[in-house]
């Protein structure tokens, strides 16, 4: 619960300072922003918050109370999972994340934890396509994700 109360702690002082938080569904990144790659930005009135970004760091670390917590932000506006994914899963997304080298011998972090938990808590938004999730896998050798999505097949 520390790790909420630290979040929401950041997002009130965001939301004191008027700084806008973007429920960024439609917004495609190609890569992930990080500080180096936002130094264009000179005028501190176009500083905003991706509220994506803050739920892609909580899936990666698989910190469920954080992730509830940030996807109750979309009270109003229904969060798509499926968006999300598929901008989690591309190959420019992914390599980016063996470039910065948030990876454990030389392998993406990402567990399959996250995704089984984004697919159980959204089960309502029905994932029938996810061959883009496993090509992903396969290529970045996330062999508990392939056999995650193989059982899901499997169930159904």
């Amino acid at each position: 619960m520390k790790d909420v109360r630290s979040v929401k702690a950041t997002l009130d002082i965001v939301e004191e300072n008027e700084i806008p938080v973007l429920l960024d569904q439609g917004v495609i990144l190609t890569r992930i922003p990080s500080i180096t790659s936002m130094f264009h930005v000179e005028d501190a009135s176009k500083t905003c918050v991706f509220l994506t970004i803050c739920i892609w760091k909580s899936y990666e670390l698989f910190n469920i109370p954080v992730l509830e917590f940030l996807l109750s932000k979309y009270n109003q506006t229904p969060f798509n999972s499926y968006l999300f994914l598929k901008m989690v899963y591309r190959d420019k997304w992914i390599k980016q994340e063996v470039i910065n080298k948030r990876i454990f011998r030389k392998m993406p972090s990402l567990s399959f934890d996250s995704l089984k938990w984004m697919m159980e808590k959204f089960a309502d938004q029905h994932f029938t396509d996810v061959d883009f999730i496993l090509e992903i896998a396969c290529k970045y050798l996330m062999f508990d994700t392939v056999e995650y999505l193989a059982s899901r097949c499997k169930n159904n």
